[in-house]
């Protein structure tokens, strides 16, 4: 039986889960990524190989960088889910958004994420 405040701190904080790479300085790495993608889309021309590989890699250090703005699953899990269920609403899909506890891993929520996209997908084709 928890008694005390500091079992019950500490049963609460076994119930989320912490984000592998949380990062205070998240929205530095944002910007300087999306400053230098904003430079090469911006580009005149063709880009060569080179800067057409750094674009696609900037593409992955975004993600992260966002990513890494948030402290548990449950934040990511919880931000993402709102997003997905504003798409739903706005397309007009009834979809039940499956149930993740809070120390669900990114793999998990990012299968969810993945499967409620292909709804979508399915949903809006043609």
């Amino acid at each position: 039986m928890i008694t005390s405040l500091r079992e019950k701190a500490a049963a609460m904080a076994s119930a989320v889960r912490l984000m592998p790479n949380h990062d205070p300085h998240w929205r530095a790495r944002l910007a300087q990524a999306r400053a230098r993608q904003a430079d090469l889309l911006g580009h005149e021309g063709l880009l060569t190989a080179a800067e057409q590989a750094e674009l696609e890699s900037l593409r992955g250090i975004i993600k992260e960088a966002f990513r890494s703005g948030f402290r548990t699953t449950a934040e990511y899990r919880d931000f993402q889910f709102a997003r997905a269920r504003e798409v739903l609403d706005a397309e007009g899909i009834a979809l039940d958004l499956p149930f993740l506890p809070d120390d669900a891993t990114l793999d998990e929520i990012d299968r969810a994420l993945a499967a409620i996209r292909q709804t979508i997908e399915a949903a809006t084709a043609g």
